[in-house]
């Protein structure tokens, strides 16, 4: 059904209007938070297009077919492995071929689905994704982001060498404010170490590495858990000493409203994919530093 769908926007693009040339380079990235990082390094010098909105799910999110066709005139495409790239890349190729795509989880060691939901894992098999299993919420991750945006600051001069310097610039001030919040959720969270998460969608896995927590999914990357997996994480709750529930906008969150009714939790709505990427680490820190 979803090729279908990939194919009619194609059909669409191609027989709309043709935009009007940019008069700045495109950058194109599927999720808002590489808007913000981007945004942070060229400033004006460059037109962003998000593929994905904030608050959006990830796993039934279709973009218009006005969106696909802005996306025709990229230069760069950061891409971070889900399977929504995959639908759109090949409509991409075809018709713009010149698009360099940078796949921004080959430059990270990916941590599985059992290594970030250790305590009660799923054990579903996971196609969302470039790699089965493999857990992609990598950009939630303050320590592997400082190495990423280095890496899309030097795509990004190569893409418009004139900028260096200022590219340069703003990356040493986005470095600098990278280490200042990691300290400080560091420092925040030391007290916390060995807490666990109950989440409606399994995003913090790197988040929680980072600072020696634990999460617990809900779902399995977009499925719903086993009448089993619920009776068995509901009975093991206390051994776990869960503390918090988070909800994420655009998910299905009934299950996580569910378990913390039942087990008289404070729930929280935080969405992973949001633009203000900074404000959101340290609304994190503060859920589970005062649960």
């Amino acid at each position: 059904m979803k090729k279908k769908f990939f194919l009619f926007f194609f059909f669409c693009a191609a027989c709309g209007k043709p935009l009007d040339k940019p008069s700045r380079s495109v950058v194109l990235v599927t999720i808002a938070p590489y808007a913000f990082f981007v945004e942070r390094i060229v400033g004006s010098t460059v037109d962003i297009q998000t593929l994905v909105p904030s608050g959006a799910n990830m796993h039934t999110f279709e973009p218009s077919p006005k969106d696909v066709e802005k996306a025709y005139q990229a230069k760069i495409w950061l891409r971070i492995g889900d399977s929504i790239e995959k639908k759109l890349a090949a409509v991409l190729e075809e018709k713009n071929p010149s698009l360099k795509q940078i796949k921004l989880w080959k430059e990270v060691s990916l941590l599985s689905y059992a290594d970030t939901n250790e305590l009660l894992p799923c054990n579903e098999n996971h196609v969302d994704h470039a790699e089965e299993g493999k857990d992609f919420h990598f950009w939630l991750s303050a320590k592997i982001m400082q190495k990423q945006v280095a890496f899309i600051a030097a795509m990004l001069i190569d893409l418009n060498p004139q900028h260096r310097a200022l590219y340069t610039e703003n990356l040493g001030k986005l470095l600098e404010e990278f280490k200042k919040v990691d300290e400080q959720i560091s420092s925040r969270l030391s007290s916390s170490k060995n807490k666990v998460i109950l989440t409606s969608h399994p995003s913090f896995g790197y988040f929680c590495k980072d600072y020696q927590l634990t999460q617990i999914s809900i779902e399995c990357e977009g499925k719903e858990p086993s009448p089993k997996y619920i009776t068995t994480l509901l009975s093991k709750a206390k051994e776990f000493k869960i503390k918090v529930v988070l909800k994420q906008p655009g998910f299905n969150n009934k299950g996580a409203e569910i378990f913390a009714e039942k087990l008289h939790l404070p729930i929280y709505s935080i969405d992973p994919y949001s633009k203000e990427y900074f404000h959101n680490l340290i609304y994190l820190t503060a859920i589970i530093e005062k649960s």
